[in-house]
């Protein structure tokens, strides 16, 4: 009995020294962050703010090239629906002067950065590319940042492809859709 008193002592005192009950709060934490974006994610489908992709990592680091008869990325920025990218906490820069509008979200969950960009005009019609370029992992603790992408990351960037399709769409109902795998990269902090 005194032998099992003091293993439990000694399994205690590890566990204070080593940190062991910070990290089961830790990975508590994580879990129950997991189960709340998923519940965010089935939100998101139902109210159709988002579509299914399949994989998120394949989605995530796709090219999306839009052919379309509107020349103006100025008329495809105002016709995506800002309220919903604000409600995913994606931020918009307009650089029209270089062809481009970049979207951001950040956050402790994780954070991307991507562009839809004008590639010019292709006969009569106008092309434009739309792709993830950078994301931060998701933040273990004050020190290290994982390459994992985070739920949030994903679902961010399917709401704003998402919008932006609906806003090309509804300025051209004829637009063209292509995927291909693209290239990004990832950052620590």
């Amino acid at each position: 009995m005194e032998v099992i008193l003091i293993v439990f002592m000694v399994i205690a005192v590890l566990a204070a020294v080593f940190g062991i009950g910070g990290a089961v709060k830790k990975t508590s934490k994580l879990r129950q962050s997991y189960k709340q974006d998923q519940a965010q994610e089935a939100k998101l489908k139902a109210a159709g703010a988002i579509v299914d992709r399949g994989k998120h990592a394949e989605f995530f680091t796709q090219e999306h090239m839009f052919t379309t008869t509107v020349g103006e990325l100025s008329r495809i920025n105002a016709a995506i629906n800002h309220a919903m990218l604000k409600e995913a906490e994606v931020t918009t820069q307009t650089a029209y002067d270089k062809g481009a509008v970049v979207f951001q979200q950040g956050g402790q969950g994780g954070s991307f950065r991507a562009v839809l960009r004008s590639l010019g005009k292709d006969g009569e019609l106008f092309r434009y590319q739309f792709k993830v370029e950078s994301y931060t992992g998701i933040r273990v603790n004050q020190y290290q940042v994982t390459n994992q992408l985070s739920l949030k990351d994903v679902l961010g960037a399917n709401v704003l492809l998402t919008a932006i399709e609906r806003a090309v769409l509804s300025l051209d109902s004829n637009a063209d859709v292509q995927r291909s795998e693209g290239t990004y990269k990832t950052t620590t902090r």
